[in-house]
């Protein structure tokens, strides 16, 4: 339910947030809606790679 919930906002915002940055003349827009974490880049590396 919850997920659905925010699904459902998710894409609601996200138009408006692409809409608006069209209207300033971007062409691509990128969004990270995972938020920052620090040390979240490490994530994609293997186990070996974090451990230097």
């Amino acid at each position: 339910m919850i997920h659905k919930k925010y699904e459902q906002l998710k894409s609601c915002f996200r138009e408006e947030i692409v809409s608006a940055f069209k209207g300033y003349g971007f062409v691509w827009i990128t969004m990270d809606l995972t938020v920052y974490r620090k040390g979240s880049m490490n994530e994609t590396l293997g186990k070996e790679a974090q451990i230097r």
